[in-house]
């Protein structure tokens, strides 16, 4: 697009490029939300593989235990009565070694989920700050972007209604080159954070 002048009006440029820059943070800003997704989604996953293979190791456990029990007991209906008072002990105190065990799993395996759903609570919480951090940036971009587009608007009307020379025809340009400057600063700022 030419001016009156003859010189190309930077302001298609501009505007082509402050579409693209906004199209770039975009793109960023929605990387930025799809990897913090996606991290979450991998720690949820270390944490249920963690929890299962908990559950398997205490169910390992158990089974080792049921099959001693079954092994004790063969042996004390085998035994002769003089030393079944020495084997009943023994399953007496294996039994409560039973118990103590299966309560320590069971407390441990509270503990970790208990600890499971703390930390996926927390990981929750952060996630939320850090979308509704992203939010509140993207909502200033776009109220600080209206502001400029009214700004130039009006230089844009102001220059192809009442330019009156040369002079004022160069101060308007100068006008729209800065307000292009101050949107790229704006923009790339915005992009670097």
């Amino acid at each position: 697009m030419t001016a009156s002048n003859g010189k190309t009006d930077p302001t298609a440029l501009t505007t082509e490029q402050l579409i693209r820059a906004i199209d770039g943070l975009r793109e960023i800003l929605e990387a930025a939300i799809k990897a913090e997704t996606d991290l979450t989604h991998s720690r949820f996953k270390g944490v249920e593989n963690a929890i299962a293979a908990t559950r398997e190791f205490a169910q390992i456990k158990f089974e080792a235990l049921e099959t001693q029990n079954q092994m004790i007991e063969k042996q004390r209906i085998e035994q002769k009565q003089d030393v079944k008072a020495a084997v009943d002990a023994a399953l007496a105190a294996q039994k409560e070694a039973v118990k103590e065990q299966t309560l320590a799993s069971e407390r441990s395996i509270a503990k970790s989920e208990a600890a499971t759903a703390k930390q996926m609570e927390q990981m929750s919480q952060t996630f939320g700050t850090s979308v509704g951090s992203v939010a509140q940036q993207v909502g200033d971009a776009k109220d600080r972007i209206q502001r400029l587009e009214t700004q130039l608007a009006s230089t844009i009307a102001t220059m192809g209604g009442t330019a009156k020379g040369k002079a004022e025809g160069y101060g308007n340009i100068v006008t729209t080159v800065l307000i292009g400057v101050a949107l790229i600063t704006l923009i790339l700022k915005f992009v670097v954070v």
